[in-house]
């Protein structure tokens, strides 16, 4: 684990909280972008839950839970209580990835048709212990994203025509596709080694 720290996965969210303030980059709905925060919350929705409000909905719940501020928030309709975390330690640097995954809104970037954001989605946070220069912040998310794709095709959610078959009652249509509990075992939700090199507190 990365010193200074903490973790705490439930079904309301998963909420990462750091004894210092986190120099963070983020595609995050509530304080996205560059920032820094002493917690970062993924907050569990209910997938017809329209969250008209999303800033008011990670209040509401950081208030209640004591989470201490700033904090960074992330929606998702993922079980958060099946997040999966990891880490890894070289060379001295010490690494923390955690990863809720929702696959029954899914999209292959470039095939499928545009559409609106649905709650369903991957959020990966990844933390390492050191002091990131900005564009070492930025190669992090790009490296979080390859690696959320890479995991993806690994497990054969994406077919050869770049299309990714639905998700019905928690099954996939295609007979080669791997079921869902393959996703939640991958090395995406791994500290990686590579991850460490880059020497960023970073999420996508």
């Amino acid at each position: 684990m990365v010193p200074g720290v903490s973790v705490e996965v439930g079904p309301a969210a998963v909420v990462l909280v750091g004894e210092r303030p986190l120099r963070v980059l983020s595609s995050a709905v509530v304080r996205g972008g560059f920032t820094e925060a002493r917690a970062i919350v993924n907050l569990h929705v209910h997938k017809k839950d329209p969250c008209l409000d999303p800033a008011a909905m990670i209040d509401a719940f950081a208030r209640r839970a004591r989470v201490p501020a700033p904090w960074i928030g992330l929606l998702t309709g993922a079980l958060t209580e099946r997040a999966r975390v990891g880490h890894a330690a070289t060379e001295g640097y010490r690494a923390l990835a955690v990863t809720t995954v929702g696959l029954s809104n899914l999209v292959s970037a470039g095939h499928s048709p545009i559409a609106v954001s649905r709650h369903s989605t991957i959020n990966t946070v990844v933390v390492v212990d050191a002091d990131p220069e900005p564009a070492a912040l930025v190669n992090a998310v790009i490296t979080v994203t390859e690696v959320k794709g890479l995991a993806l095709r690994t497990a054969g959610l994406v077919m050869p025509d770049g299309k990714i078959e639905r998700v019905l009652k928690g099954h996939l249509r295609h007979e080669n596709a791997a079921p869902r509990h393959r996703i939640l075992e991958d090395p995406c939700v791994r500290a990686i080694g590579p991850m460490d090199a880059t020497r960023v507190y970073s999420f996508a």
